[in-house]
């Protein structure tokens, strides 16, 4: 649960930074492609998933900091996020 709250934080700091919600679509199809079963199958399973580095807990640590660095940024005040186009 920890780890997709951080994904969505860096998704919508990316649909916020384009004004398009396709760039989610396209990055959580990278994360599926890249962190899925083909990752584990085809790259390596690690010994330890609790300490591995992708879904670990080092992994998770540093995507955490990852989003708070993204939420200290300028683009989440209500006077500087885009309008929607129509």
């Amino acid at each position: 649960m920890f780890g997709t709250i951080i994904m969505g934080i860096i998704f919508s700091y990316a649909v916020l930074k384009t004004g398009s919600v396709w760039i989610a679509v396209l990055l959580h199809l990278i994360t599926d492609v890249a962190g899925g079963p083909a990752a584990n199958m085809f790259i390596a399973t690690p010994l330890d998933s609790v300490f591995s580095f992708g879904p670990g807990i080092y992994g998770m640590a540093i995507m955490a900091l990852f989003a708070l660095i993204l939420l200290k940024s300028n683009l989440w005040k209500k006077e500087n996020i885009p309008k929607p186009s129509t």
